[in-house]
């Protein structure tokens, strides 16, 4: 889509100003920065040209009311639709639950009107109170499941109201393979024409949000609907929309994850599917043939798969993303059986008749399978092609059996062309966008141009109180045991023994960190909180209710931790990281990019390894300094930062300028 090369009206450059100065009367402890003035600017102008920004803005700027008022401003007054997609849930809730209700207090009050704000998830995360109640009464098509308790439990809050259908809200967690049977599926749902249509939460919220001003999305939910080419949801309208992505330093990998195929080589449940073809009267030997024929080419590749990566390794990686000529071939031929037995099915479906509610559960049990079918097919046709563009493509064991996998390593160009070419107006913005300092790294990896508009926001934080440091005579961290002595003796001496009641050590191995915790004496690990021990949230709650009771607390942790952990004051005065936090050779996806890179004559560190790691740097020092009272120490216990040239490049996505031994 080209610009719409219209320029902000004076209207909405009043609107934008009267609504940031009405701020403090709604929020009293709001502070007026420099930085919000840039980044409104720079937002409200690439909104309303239909152009494209980015935009580095640290913790403290304020990033969600800095795109808020003016996104909103230009959206509601050229009758545009908002989508604000963010990484994770919390950040999801947190707009919806507080952000967006507060600025939409704002624009009210200087007369643009209120906002109509809905928030968008996976149909799959959904029930479909439909199949919850054909497995809870119906147990002679669906096989016990009616006897199921915890199914019955969900039923029961479904029925008295007390649950909003969504699997995120239950009151306690459901494993995937039972909530996969009840939930709402593209492959399973009748739309319109199904029983419980009216009372569907799925379709219930689809209608909020083709009424809403603002749409509050996430990065999975916008890519998906992307790369399935779901032209109609209201978040890819793109003549109809401007966009903010927050949290978009996730954007590249995501892309890459929505764009990547996994092909699960597992027993096909043949007895099952006929089970349910039967129902809709499928009748001859047709299905039973291709079936057949699924399951003795899984049998052959379950027994070629282990020779391929060998008897003591759980994954191997195909050369230059070229299968072998005779797996691929098995492969193709399991798209072909596949895609023979669904379309038996899906014929069988069109002329069955629906005439009770049995009928109806039969024909649903029937279509999910076709639709299991057709995901079978799809996989084999995206695994066995020879590559269009470069591709990753490697094999993985798990616990039921193999997976082959197929990926893109570079998601630039079909982002671009997927979406980029497609939308107008669209704002970037994160912590950290700019790796070693620079924006080029992160435009290819989004596959915009070098024109794209970038402003790279001054921290408002005060990081005079605050410092890098690296210990004196640090052993080497490719000598594996003596380093790892090292860091536990530290973590003993500079966390353990310090007057410091909020640490957070952060490590790139998790091997390393049970390594050190079992080190340490009982009264040591008493302190600490590790993650595998405790889920991230729980860790971050007792570790709150520790310091906030005047005791030391420790958290191990590992990338998760890394960003979204907002620990301010004496809850965190003391980062600790265990090595630079350089990506696995060993990962598939990157082996293959650097290969890639290899094949052309390129440098992989320069080009692939040390933006990476700049970036995952910068999220970690970031868990330190969070408010304009923040104080403290990021210790990295590895002696390259200093010692190697590329240390003073890593140090430029973030706040410090330098690092100093101690």
């Amino acid at each position: 889509m080209q610009s719409a090369d219209l320029n902000l009206t004076n209207a909405e450059k009043s609107l934008i100003s009267q609504a940031y100065k009405a701020l403090p009367y709604f929020l009293p402890t709001f502070k007026k920065r420099d930085q919000q003035r840039q980044m409104i600017s720079q937002v409200a102008n690439s909104l309303a040209t239909g152009t494209k920004g980015l935009i580095e803005a640290t913790t403290g700027t304020g990033k969600s009311i800095s795109y808020l008022i003016p996104a909103l401003v230009v959206a509601m007054c050229r009758d545009k639709r908002l989508i604000v997609s963010t990484a994770t849930a919390a950040l999801q809730d947190q707009l919806a639950a507080k952000d967006v209700p507060l600025i939409s207090k704002v624009l009210e009050k200087v007369g643009l009107g209120s906002v109509k704000c809905a928030v968008a998830k996976g149909r799959e995360r959904y029930v479909c109170p439909y199949r919850l109640d054909g497995v809870t009464t119906q147990s002679s098509l669906l096989e016990e499941s009616a006897t199921n308790i915890e199914l019955n439990q969900i039923a029961d809050l479904w029925a008295n109201g007390s649950w909003d259908g969504l699997r995120d809200s239950l009151p306690k967690p459901i494993k995937l393979d039972l909530w996969s049977k009840i939930n709402n599926t593209s492959n399973s749902c009748s739309g319109p024409s199904c029983p419980s249509h009216k009372d569907c939460p799925y379709f219930s919220n689809q209608k909020l949000i083709n009424d809403a001003n603002i749409i509050i999305a996430n990065h999975d939910y916008i890519l998906a609907c992307v790369t399935n080419g779901v032209t109609k949801s209201p978040v890819v309208q793109f003549d109809k929309c401007i966009y903010i992505f927050d949290e978009a330093h996730h954007i590249p990998g995501k892309a890459i994850e929505s764009f990547a195929t996994k092909l699960k080589v597992i027993k096909v449940p043949a007895a099952e599917i006929l089970r349910a073809a039967a129902g809709i009267g499928v009748r001859g030997a047709a299905l039973e043939v291709a079936l057949s024929a699924m399951q003795g080419i899984v049998s052959a590749l379950s027994q070629n798969l282990p020779l391929i990566a060998g008897p003591d390794s759980s994954m191997y990686r195909f050369t230059l993303g070229e299968i072998p000529h005779t797996l691929n071939q098995l492969i193709v031929e399991l798209g072909n059986s596949a895609t023979t037995a669904e379309k038996i099915i899906s014929d069988a479906i069109s002329r069955s008749e629906r005439k009770s509610k049995l009928a109806e559960l039969t024909v649903i049990h029937a279509k999910t399978w076709a639709g299991y079918l057709k995901d079978i097919s799809r996989q084999c046709d995206e695994v066995s092609e020879v590559n269009v563009l470069p591709k990753a493509k490697w094999i993985t064991r798990f616990k039921g059996g193999w997976t082959i996998n197929s990926a893109p390593f570079d998601a630039g160009g079909l982002l671009r062309k997927t979406f980029f070419e497609q939308a107008g107006g669209v704002i970037l913005t994160s912590a950290t966008l700019a790796p070693l300092g620079k924006f080029d790294s992160m435009l290819r990896q989004l596959g915009l141009d070098e024109k794209t508009a970038c402003l790279r926001l001054s921290s408002p934080l005060n990081f005079d109180k605050a410092k890098i440091t690296v210990p004196r005579h640090l052993p080497d961290t490719t000598n594996v045991q003596s380093h790892t002595r090292f860091v536990t003796a530290h973590i003993k001496e500079r966390a353990i023994k310090s007057i410091d009641k909020g640490v957070l050590v952060y490590f790139s191995s998790k091997k390393q960190m049970e390594t050190v915790y079992e080190s340490l004496d009982e009264q040591s690990q008493g302190l600490i909180l590790m993650q595998g021990q405790w889920s991230p949230t729980a860790m971050i709650e007792k570790h709150k209710e520790r310091v906030n009771s005047g005791n030391k607390s420790i958290l191990f942790g590992l990338d998760s931790l890394s960003e979204g952990v907002d620990l301010p004051g004496i809850l965190c005065s003391v980062v600790m990281v265990s090595k630079l936090p350089f990506p696995s050779p060993d990962d598939p996806i990157l082996a293959a990019h650097a290969e890639h890179l290899e094949g052309k004559g390129l440098q992989v560190f320069p080009l692939l390894m040390l933006p990476a790691t700049s970036l995952k740097l910068a999220q970690i020092v970031g868990r330190l300094i969070r408010t304009e009272d923040d104080w403290g120490e990021v210790c990295v216990l590895d002696k390259r930062l200093i010692e190697k040239s590329y240390g003073k490049q890593l140090l430029k996505s973030t706040a410090f300028t330098s690092a100093v031994y101690c």
